[in-house]
Formats: C-alpha cells, sequence, structure tokens
C-alpha cells in the first residue's frame, strides 16, 4: 500500500501489490498527494476531529478492518504504509524517505518541518487503511476511519457530484 508512485505506471508500487483495484490504489496516490498540503493546523484539526470520533466504534471498526486486511491479502500493505508513516513522523525533512519525500518535499513550513505532524498519524493511518479496504468495510467502519481526514479536509461526498477529500483543488495541475 505504498504510495510511492512509480515513474513507468503513475500507480502506487511497492507494497501497493496486494490491492489490485486500480481505483483503490487511485485513492491511496490521492491521500498521499493531500498530505503534501498538510500545515500544522490541518494536522491539529485532523487529530481533533479523530480524537472526537467514538472510541468504541473506532475500536471496532480497528477489529473489522484487521479481519478483511487479512481475508483480503492486503495485510502486509496496510502495515508497510504504517511503518512508513511512522518513519515519516519521526523523520526531519532532510532524512525523509518513501512516498512522503514524494509527497511531502523538502518545504520546512510543511507539517513536515513543524509540529503536530505526530498528531496526524493515527487519522492518516486511520484513512489509508478505509481506503485500501474501502470494498469490504461496511458504511459506518469506513466513516469511521476515514470521516475524520473528509471533515477535516472539508471534503465533501463524491457521490453527490461534488469535490471529496482527495480531490485536487480545483484550478491545480493534473497529477
Amino acid at each position: 500500500m505504498s504510495v510511492r508512485i512509480s515513474p513507468a505506471t503513475g500507480h502506487a508500487a511497492d507494497s501497493a501489490r496486494g490491492i489490485r483495484d486500480p481505483a483503490i490504489r487511485r485513492d491511496l496516490d490521492n491521500l498521499a498527494e493531500a498530505v503534501t498540503s498538510l500545515t500544522s493546523g490541518d494536522c491539529g484539526r485532523l487529530h481533533a476531529f479523530w480524537r472526537g470520533t467514538d472510541q468504541a466504534a473506532r475500536a471496532i471498526a480497528h477489529d473489522h478492518a484487521q479481519a478483511f486486511a487479512e481475508r483480503s491479502g492486503r495485510r502486509d500493505a496496510i502495515r508497510s504504509l504504517q511503518r512508513q508513516l511512522l518513519d515519516w513522523s519521526r523523520s526531519g525533512a532532510s532524512d525523509r524517505s518513501g512516498w512522503v519525500e514524494a509527497a511531502l518535499g523538502p518545504d520546512p513550513g510543511s507539517a513536515a518541518g513543524g509540529p503536530g505532524r505526530d498528531l496526524a498519524v493515527p487519522p492518516i493511518m486511520d484513512a489509508a487503511t478505509a481506503l485500501a479496504l474501502q470494498d469490504f468495510l461496511d458504511d459506518a467502519d469506513f466513516e469511521t476511519l476515514f470521516g475524520p481526514w473528509a471533515h477535516a479536509m472539508g471534503g465533501q461526498d463524491a457521490e453527490d457530484g461534488e469535490a471529496d477529500a482527495l480531490d485536487p483543488p480545483a484550478g491545480a495541475p493534473p497529477t
């Protein structure tokens, strides 16, 4: 599930091998791209929405996600992304690697160089897990895991034909 973009294919590579659905891989790529614009304030807001989620519902969603990850063969892909995200949260701007380096770049003013990125790790992990398992999770579990990201980033429901939390801003160059 690593969202390191392969120049040859333009899709998530490496640990995303367990995820074959191109739409899910694209969603994960878009999540990684969206992380590029996180500010310290965004990280704090994301954490606040995540903490506002019912803990019992989150525990149930995590249990369901773990079971689906095992059954779907995506467990290793999800764990790989989680390790990379933890590495990103602990690294400085000068020693980033993997999908995070591509996503966050060298801007020391981004969340990567500023306070708060450690606060964003749990909700980003949950969002990535929800996206990786979106074809298995029921609506309640998906909302519990992905909802904090969608609400904090101001996304709308894509099914209504409006922008969602993973769509690039209007007028942004194509990715």
